[in-house]
């Protein structure tokens, strides 16, 4: 198999923060809510906005990262389509400490 599934990369009953709102968002919100296990708290977008996305609602902006993961949030996964928007994402999230489920660092997936 190419990829890792999220049941072997996410311990059961974590909150998931999702970064962006768009139709990547909704997707992972849809598979995240499929597997009872995980949970998704909010969203993470980078204007500051109110609202929400197929009821989770938008909590912060990008600038909020660090303060959210200092909070207790260990868990975030990039889902937005650019694709260096996404790497860039991603490489934040590691630096920050997140455990995160980004795919643009094919590094990351063991069976590669």
């Amino acid at each position: 198999m190419a990829t890792t599934s999220l049941k072997t990369r996410l311990p059961a009953s974590s909150p998931v923060l999702i970064l962006g709102r768009g139709g990547h968002a909704k997707v992972v919100i849809e598979l995240l809510r499929a597997t009872p296990e995980y949970v998704p708290v909010g969203l993470v977008v980078q204007k500051k906005s109110s609202g929400s996305v197929l009821g989770v609602p938008i909590i912060a902006t990008d600038r909020d990262l660090l303060s959210l993961h200092k909070s207790g949030l260990s868990w975030a996964f990039v889902a937005v389509g650019d694709n260096k928007r996404r790497l860039k994402m991603g490489r934040e999230l590691e630096r920050i400490g997140f455990n995160n489920g980004w795919s643009g660092d094919q590094r990351r997936c063991p069976d590669r």
